[in-house]
């Protein structure tokens, strides 16, 4: 592991949310070749797209496998999990990591963290609360009532995850 360098230039990563469990991620690297990510978990219709600058095609396209799109946008996003039953079985669903921005039609909108009611506790939770307005990273009162335009981190199972993210976008 090398040492946190304050002098590294900060990568941008953008997420731009699709309907259902589908997810675009771009990525700029310096030289102004762009990185297009776009996962969807409950379909083989995942690829990676190579853009060089100025070009209007891919100069690589590749179809990405379910296993594939769901590692890759969790390391886009900064997290992946594994879950692992009792010794001697196979791996359970991989749990990842997402984002929803609240609109006015959430349930989740006048709850605090606590009162948010997730269909399905056990395999995706809601974890924080993202909010402009602070300087943390993470809303650190837990009294405070979600708003409009607040963002939920969550993190669930694929399957619990995408309908946990149905249910708080209304």
């Amino acid at each position: 592991m090398t040492a946190f360098d304050p002098d590294l230039e900060e990568v941008h990563v953008r997420e731009h949310p699709l309907p259902g469990s589908a997810r675009f991620f771009e990525l700029t690297l310096s030289g102004g070749t762009v990185l297009e990510i776009f996962t969807q978990s409950d379909s083989s219709d995942s690829h990676l797209a190579v853009l060089p600058p100025d070009a209007d095609t891919p100069v690589v396209n590749l179809r990405l496998s379910k296993a594939e799109a769901i590692t890759l946008s969790s390391l886009i996003s900064g997290v992946k999990f594994v879950v692992r039953t009792h010794e001697g079985t196979d791996a359970a669903d991989t749990a990842g990591p997402s984002t929803v921005k609240l609109r006015a039609s959430s349930p989740a909108v006048g709850k605090t963290l606590r009162q948010i009611e997730a269909p399905e506790p056990d395999q995706a939770q809601v974890l924080a609360v993202i909010r402009d307005d602070t300087e943390e990273l993470l809303e650190g009162d837990v009294e405070r009532r979600c708003t409009v335009g607040d963002r939920l981190v969550l993190v669930g199972r694929p399957g619990a995850l995408a309908r946990l993210v149905r249910y708080l976008n209304g």
